[in-house]
């Protein structure tokens, strides 16, 4: 009776793994896709958003299956790991990470607008579209293509004195060291 009962729960161990894997790369994707604003937002979004919900109801599917037999510690991972993705994303680490990571990039690019030897354009740095160079008097900044929305443009700033003067922004927050995040509301 026992082996006729494990043979029946196999099915549905394999479909909790599998929702356990499928779980972890869907998490992985969504934390690379809130790295960067892309041109892809909404389909990347609904795309997204539909792993989920196939991610969900495979679950949901599994739990029910076997929660009159037996179920384990592993049902409550893909839970949690939704709930850790979706903070982080909320938190805003993703995009923080990537900045850290590409920084010297970012201030390289920085360092030539400053300098004037930097054509416009659009110019790929790590995971950022960046557009629009801009000299200012202590530093430079540049606009993130795809940021911000439809009424609103957003970007980085590199003030090695600080001065955020001649900014002309709505909003700038001092991420770190010389580094500003800006936004423009045209609303």
């Amino acid at each position: 009776m026992e082996s006729h009962r494990a043979a029946r729960d196999e099915p549905f161990a394999l479909a909790r793994w599998g929702v356990i894997l499928l779980t972890g790369v869907w998490s992985v994707l969504a934390l690379n896709w809130a790295v960067a604003p892309g041109s892809g937002w909404l389909l990347s979004g609904g795309v997204l958003l539909g792993g989920w919900l196939v991610i969900a109801t495979v679950w949901l599917g599994t739990v029910v299956a076997v929660a009159p037999r037996r179920l384990t510690a592993v049902v409550v991972v893909p839970p949690l790991a939704v709930i850790a993705t979706i903070s982080l994303i909320v938190a805003g680490i993703p995009r923080y990470a990537g900045f850290v990571v590409h920084e010297a990039e970012l201030a390289a690019y920085a360092r030539s607008i400053s300098a004037g030897t930097v054509s416009s354009g659009e110019r790929r740095i790590g995971p950022f579209t960046v557009r629009d160079p801009k000299r200012l008097a202590g530093g430079a900044r540049f606009t993130l293509a795809d940021g911000g929305g439809i009424l609103l443009e957003e970007g980085y700033a590199f003030l090695p004195h600080g001065d955020t003067g001649d900014l002309d922004v709505t909003t700038s927050v001092h991420l770190f060291g010389p580094w500003h995040h800006w936004t423009i509301d045209y609303d």
